[in-house]
């Protein structure tokens, strides 16, 4: 088969990561995946048994089939994170999008925001950061499955940047 005719092969099979920017119309939100990103999983009304049983929160989460991955929690009820580092976020001036406001180093081992935290043998690493508007709370939480070492930390960028809220 040619290399044309495989590369066409590969973005109709089911899961493959698109070749190209895909844009995904949200109940709250819009986001655009950037290559090689597809929509994972998708639920506008998870129920959870940690929290009321009439309450539902929505999970989105991107993968990139390389062991990134990135996942958007929208009114998920205030919690405590771990993570190996947090960003901070701001509203754009135009109120509907998302800038990054400050990116913290990772650290070697996750830690809550009260500074609790223990290192166990995961070799990944997870990045949390929060936000509220136009009355909704995100929650976001990306990283790597496998490593913490050489992840280019653009495409969570793009991802965050891309947001634009109703």
């Amino acid at each position: 088969m040619s290399p044309a005719g495989l590369a066409a092969l590969v973005l109709l099979l089911p899961g493959a990561p698109p070749a190209r920017p895909v844009e995904h119309e949200l109940p709250s939100f819009r986001i655009t995946a950037p290559a090689g990103f597809r929509l994972a999983e998708r639920s506008d009304c998870v129920r959870d048994p940690q929290v009321p049983p009439d309450y539902c929160y929505g999970l989105y989460r991107f993968e990139d089939g390389q062991g990134r991955w990135f996942q958007v929690l929208v009114d998920y009820p205030p919690t405590e994170a771990s993570a190996h580092g947090y960003w901070t976020l701001a509203p754009t001036p135009e109120g509907d999008g998302i800038a990054i406001a400050a990116e913290e180093p990772l650290r070697r081992c996750p830690m809550t925001l009260a500074g609790d935290g223990a290192c166990g043998p995961q070799r990944g690493f997870r990045i949390a950061a929060w936000i509220e508007l136009r009355g909704h709370h995100y929650l976001f939480g990306f990283g790597h499955e496998r490593t913490r070492k050489g992840v280019d930390l653009g495409p969570f960028r793009e991802l965050i940047r891309s947001i634009r809220v109703r």
